[in-house]
């Protein structure tokens, strides 16, 4: 893939994309992360390689790579100079495996999880918007529920459509106005579907 700058003019690639594969989360594909020609990680290709501000990536990491069943997702990573930190150090509520995060107006929009009984595995559950220049948060309650599944892409990426944010997940789909406020939760039947009022 090409080159890009970032970090003062330093420039990132992505090199050696391989199709990879587990039992838990099907297929995806993986790449090393270069920047300055110096290996820095590897990455998953699909939530891809980020420019936050001027001088830092985002990426989610992919440990074992080239290792197929025992290659998998892992955690999501800034890159600073030649520092990379966990993303969830930094952001409250933040799971790897379930927060499913995506950028939208240079905002960082993700689930927010919090265990709110420890003997039923119930958690509360929040759409979050996380600002990198100011580091303000917005945050809305979802609903409490049991998330009884391993599968880390149950709760699926947030989008933007039409003026409004979409959130969701196997059964559910929430819709909030460009305020960051809740308009209606839906059925959601599948994947592709669009809210439908209950």
């Amino acid at each position: 893939m090409g080159c890009k700058p970032v970090q003062n003019k330093k420039m990132w690639s992505l090199q050696d994309t391989l199709k990879l594969k587990n039992m838990l989360e099907g297929e995806f594909l993986a790449s090393k992360l270069f920047v300055d020609s110096k290996l820095i990680d590897s990455i998953d290709v699909q939530f891809g390689v980020h420019e936050i501000g001027k001088d830092s990536l985002l990426y989610l990491s992919v440990s074992n790579f080239g290792e197929d069943s025992a290659a998998y997702r892992d955690n999501y990573y800034i890159l600073k100079d030649t520092i990379k930190s966990n993303i969830s150090s930094s952001i409250p509520i933040f799971n790897s495996n379930f927060s499913s995060p995506s950028l939208i107006d240079n905002h960082f929009h993700y689930w927010g999880l919090k265990e709110s009984d420890t003997k039923t595995g119930n958690t509360d559950i929040f759409a979050m918007k996380y600002n990198f220049s100011n580091h303000k948060i917005d945050s809305v309650f979802l609903g409490n529920y049991l998330i009884a599944t391993d599968f880390r892409d149950y709760f699926k990426q947030p989008s933007f459509e039409n003026e409004n944010y979409y959130y969701q997940n196997e059964n559910y789909i929430w819709t909030l106005n460009k305020s960051f406020q809740l308009l209606q939760k839906s059925k959601s039947n599948n994947k592709n579907q669009k809210p439908i009022n209950i």
